[in-house]
């Protein structure tokens, strides 16, 4: 839809991007002389629709993750949808070539997205296998009564820094560092 509307903004077919405002475009009365371009895409909805959409199911929200835009430069490339749309010199193999090389590669997306969404579910279902398993091995498992309850064990309380630096010459601090008999404040 992207590259349709940067092609249409120059070739003037719509109103919608005739003049410099929308005050202009009701001086000239472009919405009842001219079509808008919205028009256009909501009457083919289906050419500009996301093939690999997934709609949430009923009753849930659709995850909303932002899209952070790459600034590294050896990842940019050349929109070559429409940059290059009436390029010479790039050979799609067909006679309009930006439909064939946009239908070829729409294909190709849909032939990869089918084969992920194969794997995503052969994944989800060994997931819930190994999950099953998990519940029913922690089912299995006695509690060890060798085990010794650390909170029935007393501790024996450690000197203080005073204690410890009247006993010798040096002073451990409780993290453990150990202070010479100079350093002593």
């Amino acid at each position: 839809m992207l590259a349709f509307i940067a092609h249409e903004i120059y070739t003037c077919k719509f109103g919608t991007f005739l003049c410099n405002s929308q005050r202009e475009r009701m001086n000239y009365n472009l919405s009842e002389k001219t079509v808008s371009m919205w028009t256009h895409i909501n009457h083919y909805a289906e050419e500009f629709t996301n093939p690999f959409y997934i709609a949430p199911p009923a009753g849930e929200q659709p995850l909303r993750i932002p899209r952070i835009p790459t600034t590294n430069t050896f990842e940019l490339s050349v929109w070559k949808a429409l940059f290059m749309k009436y390029s010479p010199f790039i050979s799609t193999g067909g006679g309009n070539p930006t439909q064939s090389s946009n239908e070829t590669y729409r294909e190709q997306l849909m032939r990869d997205q089918r084969a992920l969404n194969v794997n995503l579910t052969e994944l989800l279902a060994k997931s819930q296998e190994l999950l099953e398993k998990l519940k029913v091995s922690e089912r299995k498992a006695q509690p060890d009564e060798s085990f010794v309850d650390i909170s029935a064990v007393e501790k024996e309380e450690e000197p203080s820094c005073e204690e410890k630096q009247s006993n010798s010459d040096e002073m451990v601090l409780p993290n453990g560092v150990v202070v010479k008999d100079s350093y002593i404040p």
